[in-house]
């Protein structure tokens, strides 16, 4: 039997790209194809929105013949960042007819016209496809697979577009989506951004105004840094996320200059 095509996870990283988009990066992988996957959102002005998706396109001989998008308005992850049960997205849309399908049972198809998908540059190294005129207020969750003839591969990441509302709070770690993605850089989608073990929320609090420091030095902010003072101890398991351990960083001062004390003759080992 030929071997499935296996999806290798590399990176899940967010970033704000405008007042109301996130944007995901990640990776998916043939054996030993692999495709680079990423997410922009162009909001206008009115009710509608539109969605680009650029990746990097396997070399030829990788035989990768083409690949797909799922979406819809349910992410396939719970709260928790756990995977549902049972879960499908609305519909499959193959990139090299623009032909989108129901799930799960892959019918009621249909082409997607040049007002609703439009793609670009398919057979060169640098593909994109946008979705067009989507509506604004409303959640569209996105992942990706890359296919042969033989098999097609796991689901990538999701990447998500999740309308700015001030008083949603999806992942209910106590800070709104809006401020983790506009001010703190934190994951709207997971309680404990870092997983140090701190929801996001009482993280925010033990910090305070320290909450972008980086007390380690290590260029990450507390609030993003599972080991805030380098000790590591995870956050959530330290008695005090702040200080680092004593045996290492305590220093001793001297008020007094050093002198030379020479010894008499005749002093003896007093051991």
């Amino acid at each position: 039997m030929q071997k499935p095509l296996k999806f290798l996870r590399q990176s899940h990283t967010w970033s704000l790209h405008s007042s109301s988009s996130f944007s995901s990066v990640f990776r998916i992988s043939f054996l030993p194809m692999f495709l680079f996957f990423s997410i922009l959102f162009f909001p206008h002005l009115c009710l509608a929105v539109d969605v680009s998706l650029g990746w990097t396109a396997n070399p030829p001989e990788e035989n990768v013949q083409g690949y797909k998008i799922y979406a819809g308005t349910e992410s396939r992850y719970d709260g928790n960042q756990q995977l549902k049960e049972n879960f499908h997205y609305q519909y499959v849309i193959d990139l090299n007819t623009n032909l989108s399908c129901s799930l799960p049972d892959e019918d009621n198809c249909m082409v997607l016209s040049d007002s609703k998908l439009s793609c670009a540059d398919l057979d060169k190294e640098n593909p994109i496809c946008t979705f067009l005129n989507l509506a604004e207020n409303t959640a569209f969750y996105f992942t990706a697979t890359a296919f042969n003839d033989l098999s097609e591969s796991d689901f990538s990441d999701e990447a998500a577009y999740v309308p700015t509302n001030p008083e949603q709070d999806y992942d209910g770690d106590g800070i709104t989506d809006d401020d983790e993605v506009t001010i703190y850089g934190t994951d709207p989608f997971s309680a404990d951004s870092d997983n140090d073990g701190i929801a996001d929320g009482a993280e925010l609090a033990m910090w305070g105004a320290h909450w972008d420091a980086d007390f380690d030095g290590d260029t990450v902010i507390n609030l993003l840094d599972d080991d805030s003072d380098g000790d590591g101890i995870l956050d959530g398991e330290d008695s005090n996320p702040a200080v680092s351990s004593s045996l290492f960083f305590s220093t001793a001062s001297f008020d007094e200059e050093w002198h030379t004390v020479f010894l008499s003759e005749g002093v003896s080992n007093p051991v």
